[in-house]
């Protein structure tokens, strides 16, 4: 401990691929960490005080929406295992989280049940586009069948320096850009309607959140 100087925390720091808020937890797990050993004369001096955290640069990559010209290039790459991840992201606007989640597949009638989080995100209809149909097929199968950190590695390889928070944002823009209903959107994203009464009462048909999917039109 006594080896580990301001700079080892800088180089530390610039390999970590968190957001802002993990960093923050790391920086005062590390600080807690240090306190203790110079406490213990482990160290001399408590040199993660000193660790600085910018979240100009992830906040910029957090608000990053995919272009059409790197979602086509994902498509061209498809057989890319990280291409592929981030396409049936992109195509389903679940969180990272949900992919795990997923309890049912009704590929034939397009959809699956997933979801997190919320009442309205929990145990939701999530439609599925016409174009991932064979990747949803193989996420059935368990071609993601990975721990977190893990997808999240498999999500970086080709991800155009792109967050995967990104995706979810990109499927709400593009949705919005093609007029689907914002109904529609909260119903498959999960996200709760401010309006109590269109959140309770509004009961879309399967086919409508099918139909309303296929709007997204990238290739």
């Amino acid at each position: 401990m006594s080896d580990i100087k301001h700079q080892d925390y800088v180089n530390l720091f610039k390999t970590l691929k968190y957001g802002y808020p993990m960093q923050s937890k790391v920086r005062t797990m590390l600080v807690k960490l240090s306190e203790y050993a110079v406490n213990k004369d482990w160290a001399t001096k408590n040199y993660a005080t000193s660790i600085a955290i910018s979240s100009s640069s992830q906040a910029k990559k957090e608000e990053n929406n995919y272009t059409v010209g790197e979602i086509q290039e994902l498509w061209k790459n498809k057989d890319e295992l990280s291409c592929k991840l981030q396409l049936f992201y992109l195509y389903t606007g679940i969180r990272f989280n949900e992919i795990s989640k997923i309890s049912e597949f009704h590929l034939n009638e397009r959809y699956i049940i997933t979801g997190s989080k919320t009442e309205a995100g929990i145990n939701r209809v999530v439609p599925i586009h016409k174009d991932i149909l064979k990747i949803t097929e193989e996420v059935k199968q368990g071609v993601f069948n990975f721990s977190e950190s893990k997808l999240r590695q498999i999500f970086s390889k080709h991800s155009f320096d792109h967050v995967p928070k990104n995706c979810r944002q990109s499927f709400s823009y593009y949705m919005l850009k093609n007029k689907v209903d914002i109904i529609a959107i909260k119903k498959i994203m999960g996200h709760k309607y401010k309006d109590v009464t269109l959140d309770v009462y509004t009961r879309l048909p399967k086919m409508d959140l099918i139909a309303a999917i296929d709007k997204l039109q990238f290739i």
